[in-house]
């Protein structure tokens, strides 16, 4: 099971500095729903962490339901990060 991140630059930092691998940054709408749907095509991706500034079109929600077996979990601030990283990973990652 891979951890991806998907967001802004600012979004995604920590996440790269903290060793995950699968970190996209996008600066438009368009391009974060062309890459999640990337994203919730490979059937190794298990937990992908988004940045709350974009919006999930419908055709790429309809997919997520539909076809992938990725959780999504949107997050917005710092603090909330490092809670879920924790919660997800057992550990904390990012201080």
């Amino acid at each position: 099971m891979r951890i991806g991140v998907l967001g802004k630059k600012d979004f995604c930092i920590g996440f790269y500095v903290a060793g995950i691998p699968d970190v996209y940054i996008v600066d438009t709408n368009e391009e974060f729903n062309q890459k999640l749907k990337e994203m919730l095509s490979d059937d190794t991706m298990g937990v992908i962490f988004l940045d709350e500034r974009f919006t999930i079109d419908r055709a790429v929600h309809k997919f997520y339901l539909n076809k992938s077996k990725a959780i999504i979990v949107y997050l917005n601030e710092i603090d909330q990060i490092k809670k879920e990283l924790k919660d997800a990973l057992g550990i904390e990652v990012l201080k």
